[in-house]
């Protein structure tokens, strides 16, 4: 017995993994202690924003 995928149901699986990945990636990033002083940087919004821009390039 075959199960052939429709596009839809082929979808919503790459969706979901891609989710995932992309809250892994963002948990293993936020571990770092560098991570709070970019969000930081980021949130005031001063003259170092071309600094943070650099820093989550590096990412």
């Amino acid at each position: 017995m075959l199960f052939v995928m429709t596009p839809i149901n082929a979808v919503i699986p790459m969706m979901r993994v891609a989710t995932v990945t992309k809250s892994i990636k963002k948990a293993i990033i936020c571990k770092f202690p560098l991570c709070m002083s970019v969000f930081l940087l980021y949130e005031i919004k001063d003259k170092k924003e071309r600094n943070v821009r650099k820093i989550m390039d590096l990412f």
